[in-house]
């Protein structure tokens, strides 16, 4: 916090009303920060300010904080050294005793371990599904056990929107997508009743707009995250404007617009703060160098992976990794390079068989079934579509992608599998995934 946060003039217009929905969230968090937690056992009149508080030089503000407030401040910053201590102690618990212990234990009923259990199942989704569901359950009992005694109701309102809004995120992504619905649904009616803070607006927005993506909604997930973008201009949030830049350019891919996608991921790019989200410039630049090689511009997209190598070997999951040497495959198949590309593809087709993903292994077989016509090598294409059915029949997998294996099988049979066919196929294995696309980097929860 600056030291000139808490100014008189900022003061009075808070109590006159004259703010921002921002202005109005940011100084009742500093408020909060300097004490104004204790605004309920003050006399009437005292809370944001008393007028009788003199010039303090001791103080880098110049105000003196009361002793009350001083007392609050010194809670504030002990519990926050203490919050990595109560969030072990907490989360090593089943599930149902941490729900107990938050309802009975004063020390769990904290805004500031809200926000770290948020930001872990935030973290953890990305690697740890059920994980990200529990730390997000547990949110939302903490931020229910929070009073507006101690804290403005308004912002209240904010965070529990937020938890339920993270509870939804982490139930998309463990497939509930029914339960996420119903989520989104409070994180909505909560929000409407907050501070009227566009970043807490936005933020909803934009995980709304993740499950409109699994829903197959695209539109509605474009206008959902232009909304956001709306929201963050005018909060002057240029990094997560930014965000939504590159959201919109992954739904604009996935629509076949492929040069509104690569404007919009360049745009994107240039706004977000590298420092803050290194993975969402991993997302930006993996997605914008896939789609300038469906673009043909292969050159250019291989130039610009090479750049961002240290952010995958830094940042990616073994997945994204895999998903990585599939796009150096389909650089190589594109630049006409097909014995790199029959290499990679080959590699990315065995790990994916491996870990029995069945769909990304589909692609990935009809990318090298590209290599092969090319050749015109029939029989290894025969031999690709005969060691597929074993994988296809042991799982699960939509009637639009065994059919789509059903005719490749058959034209590899009789030796007229060309490259039309293939590249038709592929689109429609494509468009019947009901989540991100195989070729772009996974979502960014």
């Amino acid at each position: 916090m600056s030291e000139n946060k808490l100014d008189r003039d900022r003061l009075i217009r808070l109590q006159r009303g004259e703010l921002a929905p921002a202005e109005v969230r940011e100084t009742i968090r500093d408020l909060l920060a300097a004490g104004g937690g204790t605004a309920a056992d003050e006399p009437r009149g005292a809370w944001p300010f008393e007028a009788t508080v003199k010039p303090d030089a001791a103080t880098p503000s110049g105000w003196g904080a009361p002793p009350a407030a001083a007392l609050e401040q010194h809670r504030l910053e002990t519990e926050a050294e203490r919050l990595p201590e109560l969030f072990a102690e907490l989360t090593r618990r089943p599930l149902a005793q941490q729900r107990l212990l938050v309802c009975k234990d004063a020390r769990f009923q904290s805004w500031q371990l809200c926000e770290m259990l948020l930001e872990r199942s935030w973290q953890a989704g990305f690697d740890d599904p059920m994980l990200a569901l529990e730390l997000a359950e547990i949110a939302v009992s903490v931020a229910y056990e929070l009073h507006a005694r101690s804290i403005p109701e308004m912002l209240l309102y904010d965070l529990k929107a937020r938890a339920w809004s993270y509870l939804g995120n982490a139930r998309r992504i463990s497939s509930d997508l029914h339960g996420a619905e119903k989520a989104f649904e409070l994180a909505e009616s909560l929000v409407d009743r907050g501070s009227g803070d566009p970043l807490e607006q936005g933020r909803i927005l934009e995980l709304q707009a993740s499950l409109d993506l699994d829903r197959r909604r695209l539109e509605k997930a474009e206008r959902r995250l232009s909304q956001a973008s709306v929201l963050y201009r005018r909060a002057e949030a240029f990094h997560r404007h930014g965000r939504t830049l590159i959201s919109r350019g992954r739904i604009c891919g996935r629509s076949e617009r492929i040069d509104e996608a690569i404007e919009l991921l360049r745009e994107g790019l240039s706004l977000i703060d590298a420092e803050q989200e290194r993975r969402m410039v991993l997302v930006g630049v993996h997605n914008l160098c896939f789609y300038l090689n469906e673009r043909g511009d292969h050159e250019e997209a291989l130039r610009l992976l090479g750049e961002a190598r240290q952010l995958h070997r830094e940042l990616a999951n073994r997945l994204d990794l895999i998903r990585l040497r599939w796009l150096e495959g389909r650089i190589a198949l594109g630049a006409g390079r097909l014995d790199d590309a029959e290499a990679a593809l080959s590699e990315v087709r065995a790990q994916f068989v491996e870990q029995e993903i069945g769909y990304e292994a589909a692609l990935v077989s009809l990318d090298l079934a590209g290599v092969y016509a090319r050749q015109g090598r029939a029989q290894e294409m025969r031999r690709l579509a005969e060691e597929m059915i074993p994988i296809f029949r042991s799982r699960e997998l939509s009637r639009e992608v065994m059919a789509a294996w059903i005719v490749f099988q058959n034209a590899a049979r009789m030796e007229s599998a060309s490259v039309g066919l293939i590249d038709e196929l592929s689109s429609l294995l494509k468009a019947s995934r009901s989540s991100e696309a195989p070729g772009p980097l996974g979502p960014t929860r």
